[in-house]
């Protein structure tokens, strides 16, 4: 397949050791929708968490701490 697929806010990069392989990596369009997805991520997760205590954000913490250890994350065992 000698096509390079359409990349929204990134740009693709053939490797040459490896014609299947395309690097991405993103543009300056790309870099700015990011910080603005972060921050908007950010907000929603205070907004959700902001009728809880400090104990109970913890406790949720850990909760999903746990979770993740369920569904394989090997970075918090």
């Amino acid at each position: 397949m000698t096509r390079r697929p359409r990349v929204p806010s990134g740009d693709g990069v053939r490797d040459t050791a490896d014609r299947r392989t395309v690097r991405i990596r993103l543009t300056e369009h790309g870099y700015r929708l990011m910080d603005e997805l972060i921050a908007l991520h950010a907000a929603n997760g205070e907004r959700i968490l902001s009728g809880l205590s400090r104990e109970e954000c913890d406790r949720v913490a850990e909760a999903l701490c746990v979770l993740l250890v369920n569904l394989g994350d090997k970075r918090l065992e």
